[in-house]
């Protein structure tokens, strides 16, 4: 009985993943065509991810999904090795449309997931976020850093409501 119902959940978490990584790849066309922004793509995905009923039901795992799928970092881990995740859109999947005051000339889909996924399982040391990034000079970053983390630390407690996670990352544009 046991592993069945561990074999139903393994199916349902891939279709999740599937489901969730073809979707991250419509919006980066759309990202990249120019018709929505990146910042736009990406609150799309995160209000698509938390939507699926097995992420609703186990946030862990939609944060590793996003993580994986939007930042290249291999499922269960906290930052990016190596050995990049075979689910990765890659580095030219978003730039930083839309970020306001955070843009700059890199991907900041993958800086705020990257963030996002060490406040949501680290929560109580996720503040050192900047103190452990490889480009600490860089301030857009740094504030992007500190959002992101503060909103998968806020996912985690529960003091940001999964349904309102578009609204949180839009608010960065602002």
């Amino acid at each position: 009985m046991l592993a069945s119902a561990q074999k139903g959940l393994r199916e349902r978490w891939a279709e999740a993943t599937s489901k969730l990584s073809t979707f991250a790849r419509s919006q980066s066309n759309l990202a990249r065509s120019g018709d929505i922004t990146d910042l736009e793509a990406m609150a799309r995905i995160y209000e698509f991810a938390v939507n699926l009923d097995i992420y609703a039901t186990y946030n862990g795992l939609m944060v590793n999904d996003l993580a994986a799928i939007l930042s290249g970092i291999p499922r269960g881990e906290i930052q990016i090795l190596d050995g990049q995740s075979s689910l990765y859109l890659g580095f030219d999947a978003f730039e930083s449309t839309g970020f306001g005051n955070l843009m700059d000339d890199s991907n900041q889909v993958r800086h705020f997931t990257a963030g996002f996924n060490l406040g949501y399982k680290y929560p109580m040391s996720s503040h050192l976020v900047n103190v452990v990034r490889p480009e600490p000079s860089n301030p857009a970053d740094a504030l992007l850093n500190t959002a992101s983390s503060r909103i998968g630390r806020g996912i985690r407690y529960g003091t940001i409501s999964l349904d309102n996670i578009g609204n949180e990352i839009r608010a960065l544009g602002r």
